[in-house]
């Protein structure tokens, strides 16, 4: 990638750009990346207690997608639907500790890298949630594999050519600005599904939460 940075900016021997300026314009490319295209998908396991209804989101967390609820036991997987902090009012009403077998709703407070997640009811036996999230990328240095799914590669170099362009203010970064946005945009739209194929409507099937009363539902 840094042959690559130095060849778009006719710098190959690192004359105008040191390799260090480059690498950190390659981490600049890949966080910004990450958080406006959120394409670094990831599963982390969070251990769940017995009347415990506070837990930590990954320090990696940029946004939750999905939580579900395992208990070993049933062998069962519940998932859990999100509820905006305030609007959980109308839920657990002055009752925020009531307890049940396993929750069924969760909302969130503060920012990465602390999320806070908390459950609702107060799970009454432990098991594990499963969390769906969209994660920052790893630093990467001199010899470091790139933290990016395959095949959107370029999308670095070009970001790392108009900073460094912009750095000596150079006019050409702006184009090569507007072709960095160009791709990524491309990219958001190409990655918020891994398929081509069309989705479906299921029917038949309403979660136990949704009728049975638990956790302030009617």
């Amino acid at each position: 990638m840094l042959t690559q940075i130095g060849y778009a900016l006719d710098d190959p021997n690192n004359q105008l750009y040191s390799q260090t300026q480059l690498i950190s314009y390659v981490n600049e490319a890949q966080a910004d990346i990450a958080r406006r295209a959120e394409v670094l998908q990831q599963l982390n396991q969070i251990p769940i207690y017995n009347q415990v209804r506070d837990y930590m989101a990954p320090v990696d967390c940029l946004r939750v997608y999905k939580l579900e609820f395992f208990q070993s036991q049933s062998q069962q997987i519940w998932p859990l639907e999100y509820v905006g902090l305030v609007e959980m009012d109308s839920i657990w009403g002055i009752n925020q500790y009531n307890r049940s077998a396993w929750p069924n709703v969760w909302t969130s407070w503060q920012q990465p890298p602390k999320v806070l997640i908390r459950l609702y009811p107060v799970p009454g036996q432990a098991g594990t949630i499963t969390c769906y999230y969209y994660r920052s990328p790893r630093s990467v240095g001199f010899s470091d594999v790139l933290d990016i799914p395959m095949g959107w590669e370029d999308l670095i170099r070009d970001y790392s050519e108009f900073m460094a362009l912009r750095s000596r203010a150079d006019p050409r970064w702006s184009d090569a600005k507007t072709l960095y946005e160009q791709k990524l945009d491309d990219y958001i739209q190409r990655s918020r599904t891994n398929t081509t194929a069309p989705g479906r409507i299921t029917t038949g099937f309403t979660p136990y939460a949704w009728y049975s009363g638990i956790g302030g539902y009617d």
